[in-house]
Order: C-alpha cells, then sequence, then structure tokens
C-alpha cells in the first residue's frame, strides 16, 4: 500500500479505494441523483464516481443542485416529475411539515457579493442581528454573543466554504468556492456559531448520557433509513435533520446534506454536529422536524434537553 501511495499519491489511492468499498451505496445514489438531475450527472457509473471523489468542487455544485430540487423528481429526459412521499411507513408526513416556511425568507451568500467577487460580511452579520431578534432568547443570547466574539477569517482554501475551526476559533468562508453563493446565510451562521456555543459552553462530547443517546439511536434494529432518507430528499431544505440522521448511521446511509463515514469515525464528530444541528432547529423554532426526531429517536432530543449550558 505504502508503494503505492508512492508512486500514485496518496490522495489517489484513497480515492480509489472509497470508490469499492462505497460501490453499492454510489449506485443508488447514481441512480437518485439522474433520476433528479438528468443529464447534469454522468450517464456512465464510473464517471459518477470520478467526479464524486475526484472533483470536489463540481460534486459540490451537484450536490447542492439535487438538495434545491428536492421537491421534484427530473427523469432523464429533463422533464420534473412530482415526488410522491406521502404515507410512507403508515405515518402521515403531513404532521410533520411545518417548517418549511421559516427558512424561506433567508438570504442567499451571492446577496452579499459585489461584483468584483468581494464578500460583505458586515452587511451580512447585521442582517443577522435582525434575525435573532425573532429566535427563542437563549438562542439569541448565545449566537449573539458567539458571532460578536468569534473572529470571521477569508480563506481560499480548498473545500472550505463555511465552517468553524475550534481550535483557532474562527468561522472560516472561502468567497471563491464554486458553489458559495448558493448558501444561506443565517443558516450556515447558524449551524457554525453553534459548534462555538458547544465548545465553549456545553461539550456535549463530554456527557456521557448524550454520547450513549447517540448510540442507542443509531443502532436499533428496525430503523427505515430508506424511509428517513426519502423525508430529507422532500423535506429538509435547511440541512440539519439530514446531518443528525448521517451521525446516527454514521454516513453508511447518504442524506441529502452529511459527510461520509470516515468523518463520522473521529473523536467528538457526531456529538458535536448533532448538538450544532438540534440548536440550529431550536433556533429556527422548526417544531416540524424536532417532532420528527422526538417520534424516532426520543433518547436523542431528551439526552439533548438535558445538557446543561455553563457562562
Amino acid at each position: 500500500m505504502k508503494s503505492l501511495k508512492s508512486e500514485y499519491g496518496e490522495k489517489t489511492v484513497d480515492n480509489a479505494l472509497k470508490k469499492v468499498h462505497n460501490e453499492s451505496a454510489d449506485r443508488e445514489q447514481h441512480e437518485r441523483y439522474r433520476k433528479r438531475l438528468g443529464k447534469a450527472v454522468p450517464k456512465k457509473f464510473k464517471d459518477f464516481q470520478d467526479l464524486k471523489y475526484d472533483n470536489p468542487d463540481e460534486w459540490e455544485l451537484i450536490k447542492k443542485s439535487y438538495r434545491n430540487n428536492s421537491r421534484d423528481t427530473m427523469s432523464k429526459d429533463g422533464k420534473k416529475n412530482s415526488v410522491q412521499t406521502s404515507g410512507w411507513n403508515k405515518m402521515p408526513e403531513s404532521q410533520f411539515i411545518t417548517s418549511d416556511k421559516k427558512y424561506r425568507n433567508t438570504s442567499k451568500l451571492s446577496a452579499y457579493m459585489s461584483s468584483d467577487g468581494k464578500f460583505d460580511l458586515d452587511m451580512a452579520k447585521e442582517d443577522y442581528r435582525k434575525f435573532l431578534q425573532n429566535i427563542p432568547e437563549k438562542n439569541k443570547s448565545y449566537l449573539q454573543q458567539a458571532m460578536e466574539s468569534v473572529e470571521y477569517q477569508e480563506k481560499n482554501a480548498p473545500g472550505l466554504i463555511f465552517a468553524y475551526n475550534h481550535i483557532l476559533d474562527v468561522v472560516g468562508y472561502n468567497p471563491q468556492h464554486p458553489a458559495f453563493g448558493e448558501y444561506q446565510f443565517e443558516i450556515v451562521n447558524t449551524h457554525e456559531l453553534s459548534h462555538r456555543i458547544n465548545a465553549f459552553f456545553v461539550r456535549s462530547w463530554e456527557v456521557q448520557n448524550f454520547s450513549d443517546a447517540i448510540e442507542i439511536a443509531g443502532n436499533k434494529p428496525s430503523i427505515n433509513w430508506d424511509a428517513h432518507i426519502r423525508y430529507c430528499d422532500a423535506n429538509d431544505r435547511d440541512g440539519f435533520l439530514s446531518d443528525i440522521l448521517s451521525a446516527l448511521c454514521k454516513g453508511k446511509y447518504d442524506f441529502p446534506y452529511g459527510h461520509d463515514a470516515d468523518y463520522w469515525q473521529k473523536e467528538q464528530h457526531c456529538q458535536d454536529e448533532i448538538f450544532a444541528n438540534l440548536f440550529s432547529l431550536e433556533s429556527f423554532q422548526d417544531r416540524g422536524k424536532i417532532d420528527y426526531l422526538r417520534k424516532f429517536f426520543p433518547e436523542v432530543i431528551q439526552a439533548y434537553n438535558e445538557l446543561e449550558f455553563t457562562l
């Protein structure tokens, strides 16, 4: 293995192994992406895997397009077909779809971009302060403190769009990334600031009850992961729910938003991401998705509600 990595490069070899290991899941994903996005996705499976693993910037754009089309699917000729999702698993999904309107007035990052490609962070933060006036008081206080305390740094780094680094205590953002403008500032800023809140005031990964609840929830033998994927495909425009479910299954299933299995194997990642996403759902007062999680994974919601915030 070492000789192969020396000859072809570590990244090339690692990507080749991922293609083999993830072939079954990738074939299912290829079929779904082709059905929804048509010719925007490579017809040949090999070309699809090459795009996914060897061209991260273009893959991010494809994923973003897939998410943005989550209310519809596309046939191979490019015509839209409505998604049929009601009644799955004998669960009336209408009882959970209560929250999309909470995200409709969020501002794309492109709204703060000048003609010369500069991102106006000050204007985005000013709009975010207005957003904070309409969320629960606890979330407002912590998010406001986090935003006014953390440093924002523009970084032209591969793969970076918008992310919090807890070691440096920095929110990095990359306006040069081709998908940057498609993300909503209120959503990504809330999520990344929630990571900072966790690092400074909660440290959920150190709470055994929270870690145990995540393990119990993710290992239930009766989980219908395919049904959860379909629900997220149709309803999860912000990505918070998908990322939680991706963490619970440790990346074994491909949700519209989320991370791969390697990411979830790293220490603290599951607890940190689940906290950040739940705090974000609370901030947006997204009762639909919180109730959905309470229905299927009540132990996670209970353990989250028992977390203590220090000052």
